[in-house]
């Protein structure tokens, strides 16, 4: 279960077009979240929050409110709130631009927003075995232009299932 303080900065999973979110309160089973960049409220149970907290890493550039690209060098949690610092500067996480949509392959990766190795492992080796197919010379009925009718398939099957028979 997530710990929700006052502060922090939360993406919905459900409704990542709203941009960042910032928890107002939390107790009581419940937990309010203002996303500014939306005009939006929500409030949420807090055992099913369909929220992800958003943590950038060392590395990263970010925006603040004022539009400036900030470029994290450091990152500290202080009681549960981040703050990002450069050589000169501290930028805690309120202070990041609300504008922030996690929708891009980039954007979900740096925010830790992916699928399990294994289920990414799949759709690979799907991808893998199409290509291979559609490489492959011999096809079949793939891919032709063509509709068999049911009788053809059924003589097919019964012609396919016969004994070789010596002449």
């Amino acid at each position: 279960m997530s710990v929700f303080i006052p502060g922090q900065r939360w993406i919905s999973e459900s409704e990542p077009e709203l941009g960042l979110g910032t928890v107002m309160q939390a107790g009581n089973g419940r937990v309010q979240v203002e996303f500014n960049a939306a005009g939006e409220s929500r409030t949420y149970a807090i055992d099913q929050a369909p929220l992800r907290r958003v943590r950038f890493r060392a590395g990263d550039t970010i925006r603040t409110h004022a539009g400036k690209e900030f470029f994290v060098k450091e990152v500290v949690e202080q009681q549960g709130l981040l703050i990002y610092a450069d050589v000169s500067h501290q930028l805690a996480e309120a202070q990041m631009s609300d504008r922030l949509s996690l929708q891009g392959p980039q954007e979900r990766l740096l925010t830790g927003r992916f699928d399990p190795s294994t289920a990414f492992a799949l759709r690979r080796r799907t991808l893998e075995l199409l290509h291979r197919s559609r490489k492959s010379p011999v096809r079949g009925f793939v891919g032709g232009r063509i509709d068999l009718i049911p009788h053809q398939l059924y003589i097919a099957q019964e012609v396919t299932h016969r004994q070789p028979t010596q002449i």
